[in-house]
C-alpha cells in the first residue's frame, strides 16, 4: 500500500515474521528504499504501535534528525493512543472542524 508522508511516497506492506533479519524486531523503516515494514502476525494494537513507531523514525531522519528509541517508542505509543480515543476529533479534523 502506498502511502505520503513529507511529500514522500512510501510503500508499507504488511510481512510475515521471518522476513526481518533482526530477531525480537517488529517493524522496520527504510528511508532508502521508502518502505515501512511491519510483521502482520502480532496484536493490532501493537501494529498500529509499531507502524507508528516506524513512521517517527521516517520522518525524523529525513527531517536530519536521530532521536532515540525512547523518543521514537513514546512518540508512537502517544499517536496510537491518540487516534484510537479520539475518533470524532480525528474525523472533525479531517472535514475542516465543519
Amino acid at each position: 500500500m502506498k502511502i505520503k508522508v513529507l511529500d514522500h511516497e512510501l510503500d508499507f506492506k504488511f510481512i510475515a515474521s521471518n522476513e526481518i533479519s533482526d530477531e525480537g524486531k517488529m517493524g522496520q523503516c527504510n528511508i532508502q528504499e521508502a518502505t515501512i515494514l511491519v510483521k502482520k502476525d502480532m496484536d493490532k494494537n501493537v501494529i498500529s504501535t509499531t507502524f507508528y513507531h516506524e513512521l517517527v523514525h521516517f520522518i525524523s531522519i529525513t527531517n536530519g534528525y536521530t532521536p532515540s528509541e525512547e523518543f521514537v517508542d513514546a512518540m508512537a505509543i502517544g499517536f496510537h493512543s491518540f487516534t484510537k480515543n479520539n475518533k470524532a476529533f480525528i474525523d472533525k479534523m479531517r472535514e475542516g472542524f465543519k
